[in-house]
């Protein structure tokens, strides 16, 4: 019996060394990406073999934080950094390399191109989808274990099948509205209208198309066509603009960007799923 006893606390000894062992160079890495939609999209592909964080504190408005040196020099020291290449952010990963030359990238813009506003690429699917394929790839291309790809892919293709299906209920949603306007603050949400919505922006850059953006979206509210304007959580609400449309009744429809979480969301376990839905929702609302 005791030397039964033996040869068991040996096995158990064996197979807890062995789930220890790393499967692979990239197994246990510590990664580092920029807004939330990629951290998120990361943790969905590759969190079960890595620590992934964002360079940015959660709350903070990324667009005015500043990463100190300090901050800089501890970045340098993770095992892989992943940004997106058309933004300021390349600067960031420019600087990193050279802070440490082992370093790993992975720019999630490849094939991608970003016309206005950033927060088009995260609110977009059909963006999120292109990314997240950009983020697969470029994992695979450090990883050699074949178990962790085909998890990498499985992973994928569960990710792929979540977000497919919000493309295709915006889709259905603007086949079956009744009205088709959808009027927002921000050109982050042009990509509405390859939908089949029509996008009145009132914050267009072109000086004329937002004169004659204004105009639509006054009458709209004024017939009641329309009931809601959509701003992203960082659009400045005090605008001549949002301030002559919520004279007229229109409520604030506040989309998340993801680019960054507060604790508190956080907390209560908001992520990109629930905000997408939270999205849909509110346009299914506007329009049907």
């Amino acid at each position: 019996m005791k030397k039964y006893l033996n040869y068991l606390l040996l096995l158990l000894i064996i197979l807890g060394s062995s789930s220890c062992i790393k499967k692979d160079d990239f197994d246990g890495i510590k990664i580092y990406t920029t807004v939330y939609a990629i951290e998120y999209i990361t943790g969905e592909l590759y969190g079960d073999y890595s620590k992934i964080e964002s360079i940015y504190p959660d709350g903070v408005d990324v667009k005015k934080h500043t990463i100190t040196n300090k901050k800089l020099n501890d970045l340098s020291k993770g095992d892989l950094f992943i940004y997106n290449g058309l933004s300021q952010e390349k600067q960031i990963a420019a600087t990193l390399i050279n802070k440490n030359k082992k370093l790993k990238i992975i720019a999630v813009s490849h094939g991608l191109e970003m016309r206005n506003d950033e927060a088009e690429l995260w609110i977009s699917p059909s963006n999120t989808l292109m990314i997240a394929q950009n983020i697969k790839n470029g994992l695979k291309e450090y990883i050699t274990n074949t178990t962790i790809i085909d998890e990498i892919d499985q992973n994928y293709e569960n990710l792929k099948i979540e977000i497919s299906e919000f493309d295709a209920e915006l889709k259905l949603v603007a086949e079956n509205a009744i009205n088709k306007k959808v009027i927002v603050a921000s050109s982050a949400f042009d990509f509405l209208s390859k939908y089949g919505f029509e996008v009145i922006n009132i914050h267009d850059k072109d000086e004329e198309t937002s004169t004659t953006s204004v105009s639509r979206a006054k009458n709209a509210f004024s017939s009641n066509e329309n009931s809601s304007i959509f701003v992203l959580d960082s659009t400045n609400l005090e605008t001549e603009e949002i301030e002559a449309m919520t004279s007229l009744g229109a409520e604030i429809k506040t989309v998340h960007s993801l680019v960054n979480l507060t604790d508190q969301e956080r907390d209560e376990g908001e992520n990109y799923m629930s905000f997408m839905k939270a999205f849909l929702e509110a346009i299914k609302a506007e329009v049907y």
